[in-house]
């Protein structure tokens, strides 16, 4: 039930037999604020209400809003933060870690959560000197991402109980954070790069072993980690089909195998001939007891991050002259479909991207600057 308020005031509402502020939207640009006033509804407190309405609208009018509305309580304790932000992002992380992969869970505890517990300004309702300390500690990326996940903490604290507050502070923070910054720019190996690197993988006296992972990179466009993460089961009997559904990535010092892509979603790839001719291949060699399509010398799951900065780096870096990773295969793959006149819509389903993605983050334009219109 709500009480009838003209355009730009304050309204009353009572749900469940509570009383509760309803504020314009215009004073809080466009978004709907509310504020518990801790009351059982009944005449009393519905006067008690009342008069509280036409205090904060004057202040309002004046210019003098507490945003706190602390003011508007003097016979009340200000109203308490029970968790301090480390351990409301502490209790959020146990919350969320049963629908998230290890590696999720892993950068949101170790990764943002190093920063949060660190902090000198715990409580909840200091989140401008939060804000403020982040922006001086750290990169504007990192804070505004620890802004905008503390927004969904307090969020969740509030609807748990594990903190009163009557407006979330964080909210919307983040927008506010500006970061000046351009995404690195898709790499493509052209045909030439790609022969020269397959054949200094295979002619490498200490890692022609990884050849053929590199080979699979390159005529999939699958992400490293489902390359290094591919079992053979997850092929078809006669190396037509892949489904990827899994992958294989490091968290902290542990290699961990997860059973789900980065956007959560299995997907079917359809083998090229050469691809189908290649896996056949691999199987007919393929060790007893090893279900990796391409482990590590030892028969375990290779560490993407020792082979970046070992293999890739010694083998790969000195052909290309510029720098490079194992991601930019999918460059490469990708693009290159998209020289053959391959839909982009196809391609997406095949990569597991959406079609926005795939053209500006992984289409190396520069690879088509020598083409002409047929």
């Amino acid at each position: 039930m709500m009480a009838r308020n003209p355009h730009g005031s304050i309204a009353l509402v009572a749900a469940a037999g509570r009383l509760k502020l309803q504020f314009p939207r215009k004073w809080f640009d466009g978004k709907q604020k509310y504020l518990a006033l801790g009351l059982t509804e009944n005449p009393d407190n519905r006067l008690y209400a009342s008069n509280l309405i036409r205090e904060i609208e004057w202040d309002y009018l004046k210019g003098e809003l507490d945003p706190s509305f602390r003011k508007y309580f003097p016979q009340r304790k200000p109203l308490p933060t029970n968790l301090g932000i480390g351990e409301l992002w502490a209790d959020y992380c146990r919350y969320k870690a049963k629908n998230l992969k290890p590696s999720t869970i892993h950068y949101l505890v170790n990764g943002l959560g190093r920063h949060i517990q660190r902090c000198p300004h715990q409580s909840v309702d200091r989140a401008l000197e939060i804000r403020d300390w982040l922006l001086d500690t750290t990169t504007p990326d990192m804070s505004r991402r620890i802004v905008a996940v503390l927004a969904s903490a307090v969020k969740w604290g509030i609807k748990h109980q594990k903190v009163t507050i009557a407006i979330n502070p964080f909210t919307e923070m983040s927008s506010d954070i500006r970061i000046d910054r351009e995404r690195s720019q898709p790499n493509a190996f052209t045909p030439q790069e790609c022969e020269l690197i397959l054949a200094a993988f295979w002619d490498s006296e200490h890692y022609d072993h990884y050849a053929t992972l590199v080979q699979f990179w390159l005529w999939t466009g699958c992400r490293p980690s489902e390359g290094i993460g591919l079992e053979w089961e997850q092929i078809c009997h006669d190396c037509s089909k892949i489904v990827f559904d899994r992958s294989i990535v490091k968290v902290g010092n542990k290699i961990v195998k997860s059973h789900k892509s980065k956007t959560n979603r299995k997907r079917t790839f359809n083998c090229q001939p050469e691809l189908q001719e290649f896996l056949l291949e691999l199987k007919q060699f393929r060790k007893p007891g090893i279900d990796l399509v391409f482990p590590s010398k030892a028969g375990k799951p290779i560490d993407y991050t020792n082979f970046s900065h070992r293999a890739w780096d010694k083998v790969a870096s000195p052909i290309l002259n510029r720098p490079s990773t194992p991601y930019n295969c999918r460059d490469t793959f990708i693009t290159d479909q998209i020289g053959k006149g391959v839909p982009l819509a196809i391609i997406a389903r095949w990569c597991d991207n959406s079609v926005d993605i795939i053209e500006k983050y992984y289409f190396d334009i520069t690879a088509i600057d020598n083409l002409t219109p047929r």
